[in-house]
């Protein structure tokens, strides 16, 4: 099959995603317009070649399925590693973090960031870094990657750049590394509180009884019931932030039903927190809006008509519980606790 062919005189930055949680639906090599690009295999001879540099475990893990992502761009001085394959690293990491807003659920093993370029005699790697692979909630269904879903992954790192240069320091770059967190984070206690606090990102909410101010801003984005939901939430996020455990405020329910909600409500957590990540970079009129705690306050306090003209969309809550599998959670419940 191939796969991409890194051009004489290109530099390139690649991710490799190792054992991919997805259904791939595109061709073995998929551009996404001039820059990037998805495949699913390496350049001929690639492995051989670049066995010296990545090891023979790498080279051995990146035999076995993966998923690649690419960052290419002509260069005048292919020959160097320099400023060029920094920025092609994080442009090619921005389509990685574009992949997990734009597909839900989607996770994968370690992530090897690899760069070098093609100056004549085949793509040559010359810098290898790794990052912390990305985990699944359980319960969730695989998620399936598209054309058209691989094509909003690239919008949404190309808004990243634009976002990037005129709000660098802004508040929705901590609430991005938070979700990033969320997703790298196994435990499903720390996942919950990792996307609530994504969601404060957005909502800010103020100190006192900021629990029912969560719930209440959070409710105006989406459709359906979603109050009673969204108070336990935070309720949840609150035993967890101080140290008391996800279960300490749901003593009424027996220990199968606290499991079950804490994975409940983390989904819910993730999917509105993907959504609200994807509508903010999607819209660049709100990105002036939640720049401070000052800014978002007044955001979420707009009437009716002015709040509609700048969120056009909402979420529709409670089908997002509809797509757990609940079969998947007894048996999970089963393996979790016989674990002790």
């Amino acid at each position: 099959m191939p796969g991409v062919q890194v051009k004489v005189g290109y530099k390139f930055a690649v991710l490799a995603l190792a054992h991919p949680r997805a259904t791939i639906e595109l061709p073995s090599m998929f551009p996404i317009g001039d820059y990037f690009a998805l495949s699913r295999t390496l350049p001929e001879n690639a492995i051989e070649t670049w066995e010296d540099t990545i090891g023979r475990l790498h080279r051995s893990e990146l035999e076995e399925e993966s998923l690649f992502v690419w960052a290419l761009k002509p260069s005048d001085n292919p020959g160097v590693l320099d400023a060029e394959n920094e920025v092609l690293q994080r442009d090619a990491y921005r389509l990685c973090l574009g992949l997990l807003i734009a597909v839900p659920f989607f996770s994968t093993g370690r992530i090897t960031s690899l760069s070098g370029a093609n100056a004549g005699h085949g793509a040559r790697v010359r810098s290898l870094t790794t990052y912390a692979q990305t985990y699944h909630t359980v319960g969730v269904p695989t998620p399936t990657i598209t054309a058209t879903r691989a094509r909003f992954a690239a919008s949404m790192a190309e808004a990243l750049v634009k976002h990037e240069t005129q709000h660098q320091h802004g508040r929705f770059v901590r609430t991005l590394r938070t979700f990033r967190e969320a997703c790298e984070t196994y435990h499903l206690d720390q996942r919950l509180h990792q996307f609530v606090r994504a969601l404060e990102g957005f909502t800010a909410p103020p100190f006192r009884n900021s629990r029912v101010h969560f719930a209440e801003r959070i409710k105006r984005i989406c459709a359906g019931p979603a109050s009673r939901h969204l108070l336990e939430m935070y309720t949840i996020r609150s035993g967890i932030e101080h140290l008391h455990g996800p279960y300490d405020r749901l003593r009424k329910f027996s220990d199968r039903e606290k499991w079950q909600r804490l994975v409940v409500r983390c989904v819910e957590a993730e999917v509105v927190a993907r959504y609200m990540i994807s509508t903010y970079l999607s819209n660049q009129q709100l990105w002036p809006h939640f720049e401070s705690r000052e800014s978002i306050d007044a955001f979420w306090h707009l009437k009716p008509a002015a709040f509609r003209m700048l969120w056009r969309t909402r979420i529709h809550f409670p089908t997002i519980a509809k797509g757990i599998e609940h079969r998947t959670l007894e048996r999970e419940y089963s393996k979790e606790f016989a674990r002790g």
